[in-house]
């Protein structure tokens, strides 16, 4: 589709955060009221934690004393505690409407769905329901349960249409759930919501999804590892996606909001607590840099396939037959890199773990050293705790030789070796250090490609 052929709306995710308190609540309506013409569909999230204490549970989520009082009923004890939590923490949002005996007859309805042991899909729904129908009154809107417009089957999810849009206010949504074919609600992976307003979004054909957050948007690396990252304003659909890939925990995980990204639809990641900064994700961005970002994360395992004396590509599809090896016991491959005469992949710590144990090392080491026409011409090698560092940039290829060089440069200068080094694709460069020198790789390459955030944080 092209621009013209949009409608100027504008989808509004308000994610945990921007629930979790009638203050954070009042600013998210303001953030509507600005600009009424556009925002005029909002997707709301189950109030999520406070700060605070969180072994008390007035600052706990909502979703998290749901799935609680849930569990309490199934093994035959009272969940007369998380409920009562629940129920307070939406008696504390309606406090301040005229009319707000919906809240405990919504609260009245959960009671007996617990009671009743109804599904836990349908007991944690009413988090989103609540806050649905509190910011419909908050905004003088009309609330819209999903089950009548997102259709759920097999892992996928279809908007079904005729979502009764509001000419004259706003629509408020619940988030996280849809229904099968047979009526039931059913949750979509976390953050549900995401996937609720990116489905919408399509649906509706809209100009863009907003979504937003605790987080300042995307950092050009993790505040955790590099002090004084600076935030990326712009990017392509292509670069969220390889930083999410690198990333422990990325801002907005890409399935989630896939439906906006193969509609085109541009993306806004916002800071709540500063509405004003945050990152635009679209199909091609304006500025020139080849690099945006360098993220990482600890805790993967390589194997390394080696020929003894003659190159092992003279063996058609080596590479297709060691990850086959790991595809037939269903571990998935995080990284390969290839050699004349090696070929190594990456996999991270969560593929080798079955029932919170750690597999045999060694056998995956035997079937790999028996793959058909190489056995007794390899040697394998293993190598525990590593980690991954990936440069993104959609100018990574176009400027490979200076990026490449930037990063080993980087990298001698701090006195760091490296295990594997790639940069396939032409979209990013991929390496791996030992875990214990994650921190300073980052860093290190990181200052040389942004030395205005080095200066800033004092180097």
């Amino acid at each position: 589709l092209v621009e013209e052929q949009r409608s100027p709306l504008v989808v509004v995710k308000f994610g945990g955060y921007a629930m979790s308190t009638p203050e954070n609540v009042a600013r998210s309506a303001a953030i509507m009221h600005a600009d009424p013409e556009r925002r005029r569909i909002a997707v709301v999230a189950a109030p999520g934690d406070k700060e605070g204490d969180l072994s008390d549970d007035s600052n706990k989520g909502v979703t998290s004393l749901l799935r609680e009082a849930y569990r309490l009923r199934s093994r035959e004890l009272s969940f007369d505690r998380p409920f009562y939590a629940v129920r307070n923490r939406f008696r504390e949002y309606g406090k301040d409407l005229e009319e707000s005996s919906f809240v405990d007859e919504l609260m009245s309805d959960l009671y007996r769905d617990i009671d009743n042991q109804e599904s836990a899909a349908r007991v944690i729904s009413y988090g989103e329901k609540g806050a649905m129908l509190i910011f419909a009154k908050i905004l003088g809107g009309s609330p819209v349960d999903p089950v009548n417009y997102i259709l759920a089957k097999n892992g996928t999810y279809s908007f079904l249409g005729g979502l009764p849009q509001n000419e004259t206010g706003f629509d408020v949504v619940a988030g996280h759930y849809g229904t099968d074919e047979y009526g039931n609600i059913e949750l979509f992976p976390s953050p549900g919501g995401n996937y609720t307003a990116s489905i919408i979004a399509a649906g509706v054909n809209a100009e863009g999804l907003e979504i937003y957050k605790k987080d300042p948007g995307y950092l050009s690396a993790d505040p955790k590892i590099v002090a004084n990252p600076h935030r990326i304003e712009e990017m392509t659909y292509t670069e969220m996606m390889m930083i999410n890939d690198a990333s422990k925990k990325p801002i907005v995980p890409t399935e989630s909001v896939m439906a906006a990204i193969e509609d085109n639809i541009r993306i806004k990641v916002n800071s709540l607590d500063d509405p004003q900064k945050g990152t635009m994700i679209a199909a091609k961005r304006s500025s020139g840099q080849a690099v945006v970002g360098v993220v990482g994360k600890g805790g993967s395992t390589s194997f390394t396939v080696t020929g003894r004396g003659r190159s092992m590509h003279h063996n058609d599809g080596i590479i297709a037959q060691v990850s086959q090896a790991f595809a037939d016991d269903h571990r998935s491959i995080n990284h390969i890199f290839s050699e004349i005469n090696k070929v190594t992949v990456s996999l991270d710590e969560d593929q080798l773990t079955e029932g919170g144990r750690k597999v045999d090392l060694e056998a995956i080491e035997r079937k790999l050293q028996a793959i058909e026409g190489l056995a007794g011409r390899i040697n394998v090698g293993v190598k525990e705790n590593l980690a991954t560092v990936s440069v993104v940039g959609e100018g990574v290829g176009k400027d490979s030789i200076n990026v490449i060089g930037t990063v080993a440069s980087a990298l001698q200068g701090s006195g760091i070796d490296v295990e594997e080094f790639t940069h396939a694709g032409g979209k990013n460069v991929i390496f791996t250090v030992d875990k214990a020198e994650l921190r300073g790789a980052i860093n290190a390459v990181h200052d040389a490609f942004f030395p205005e955030d080095a200066i800033a944080k004092g180097k």
